[in-house]
């Protein structure tokens, strides 16, 4: 029984070996104590662009790369096939950059929202709805509990159904963009996450932040237009 002392033996099915003395060359299998020993003495193929499958990363949506993209691609083939360990080493730095990334979103996330996928129309949409249901909606919320009349606990009753309301508000619409809703919500704290000397931060996203900002005003006056037309229908109707 074979030992090894690095890391466990990797089974390679098919492995030539050349035979002694002009034996001639036979299939068979063998354990190797890393799979880079099976490049041992063999000649590297030469790397082909269309040999290359990119995954369809850094298209133009008609499947052709664009030029940094296909270039970067094709270094990073080429390195992996001439040299085994300069593509595990571009792999921990990918890793570690991806990392890095994670950390400095997250430390973002916790002063302003950021959308989970960024579409500025539909993020746009989605925070202007949002704020047109919850400005209506309170509003109605309010003006139910005033004709139902006053009765003890009126504030916390009232605290209450709006907690709810905002609950079910953030359930329904917040996965897109987590919801501002408010102006104030996201401007102030990307401001502070931009000015405060946060260590590994990183970019404060205001490329994002007017959407969340404009989308809030514009859906505070739709909410408060559309709470007036539904009060004047009920005015009419009674």
């Amino acid at each position: 029984q074979p030992t090894h002392s690095g890391p466990p033996p990797v089974r390679m099915p098919t492995m030539r070996h050349g035979g002694g003395g002009g034996g001639g060359t036979g299939d068979q299998e063998g354990l190797l104590s890393s799979p880079f020993e099976a490049l041992e003495g063999e000649p590297l193929p030469e790397v082909q662009e269309s040999d290359v499958d990119y995954g369809g990363a850094g298209d133009d949506g008609a499947g052709n790369l664009s030029g940094d993209t296909a270039q970067a691609a094709q270094e990073a083939a080429q390195a992996a096939l001439e040299d085994p360990l300069e593509a595990e080493r571009r792999r921990i730095g990918a890793m570690y950059d991806a990392a890095v990334i994670a950390d400095q979103n997250a430390k973002l996330s916790v002063f302003t929202t950021r959308p989970a996928i960024y579409t500025p129309p539909w993020n746009w949409i989605c925070e202007f709805m949002a704020t047109t249901a919850l400005v209506c909606g309170l509003n109605l919320t309010g003006d139910a509990l005033s004709a139902a009349g006053p009765y003890p606990a009126d504030g916390a009753i009232g605290a209450l159904y709006a907690a709810l309301y905002i609950i079910t508000l953030l359930l329904g619409l917040g996965g897109p963009t987590g919801l501002s809703v408010n102006p104030a919500r996201d401007l102030g704290p990307r401001i502070a996450h931009w000015v405060l000397p946060i260590p590994g931060k990183g970019h404060s996203e205001f490329y994002y932040g007017w959407i969340p900002f404009t989308a809030a005003l514009v859906g505070g006056v739709a909410g408060a237009g559309l709470t007036e037309a539904i009060r004047a229908t009920n005015l009419s109707s009674t």
